[in-house]
């Protein structure tokens, strides 16, 4: 069962710490207005969490310098930014939550003023260096994504059974993506 926590805006991080430092046997979190400084600590105290779906402020001040306990299977992360290369350190982020093999599901909810945000491929390296064989469900449908990233989604992470993303620069002819996508099946 999902424990939603909507309303956590102003709600000080020692205060939620301490609300879900009694809930240790919690599987799935969605989290609404907590500050993004303290979800790594939060994923200290509840070290069966396999499911999070957060959102993203800003680094704000991360104390907590451990990596987590918990090993999330799906990771939910919503943003919004007026920069296209997403929020400040939004990657490292993301990242940091996740630093060990065990992610399954990877969904990116964003909102950018200027159009869609695009996705490092740096992050998607890293990415793929930890979850390759895990991750089963890439859903990036609010970032644009280049060709040669999709390439690298289709082949890095060996597990891929779904893929939902917007492609945003296509150097080559349409006939060629038409072409991939064939061989992809």
């Amino acid at each position: 069962m999902l424990a939603p926590l909507q309303r956590c805006a102003g709600v000080p991080a020692t205060i939620l710490l301490a609300v879900l430092s009694q809930l240790p046997l919690l599987k799935k979190l969605r989290l609404k207005g907590a500050p993004s400084g303290s979800i790594p600590e939060v994923l200290a105290v509840l070290p069966n969490l396999v499911a999070l779906d957060t959102e993203y402020f800003g680094p704000g001040n991360m104390r907590y310098q451990e990596p987590p306990r918990a090993r999330l299977q799906e990771l939910t992360v919503r943003a919004s930014s007026v920069d296209l290369l997403g929020p400040d350190q939004l990657w490292q982020w993301i990242l940091r939550l996740i630093p060990k093999p065990s992610l399954e599901t990877f969904t990116l909810d964003t909102f950018s003023t200027l159009g869609e945000m695009s996705m490092p491929r740096r992050f998607l390296l890293d990415l793929a260096q930890t979850h390759r064989h895990t991750m089963k469900h890439f859903i990036v449908d609010t970032v644009q994504i280049t060709i040669d990233d999709l390439e690298l989604l289709c082949t890095a992470f060996t597990s891929l059974e779904s893929l939902s993303c917007s492609i945003g620069w296509c150097t080559g002819p349409v006939g060629s993506l038409h072409e991939y996508v064939d061989w992809l099946r």
